[in-house]
């Protein structure tokens, strides 16, 4: 019986449009870019305009977030020209 072959959540880009991840190749990439936007509209939300520095790190903070799990479930980057 066959095993099921490494599932990425992200496709990579091709090099010649640019560097990172594009679409989502999966549900699980669907509900982590689904769950960034929830997020990151609800710091804003609930944080601006009083709290400008303070949404501003929680932004980072989830785009970090974001760029670990792209990272770790995405497909490999390819090389760059």
């Amino acid at each position: 019986m066959a095993t099921d072959p490494k599932r990425y959540w992200f496709h990579a880009k091709d090099p010649a449009v640019g560097i990172g991840w594009d679409t989502p190749a999966s549900w699980q990439g669907w509900t982590a870019i689904g769950l960034y936007a929830v997020l990151l509209i609800a710091a804003g939300v609930i944080l601006l305009p009083a709290r400008f520095g303070l949404f501003l790190m929680a932004a980072g903070t989830l785009s970090a977030t974001l760029l670990g799990v792209c990272l770790v479930k995405g497909e490999p980057l390819h090389g760059h020209r």
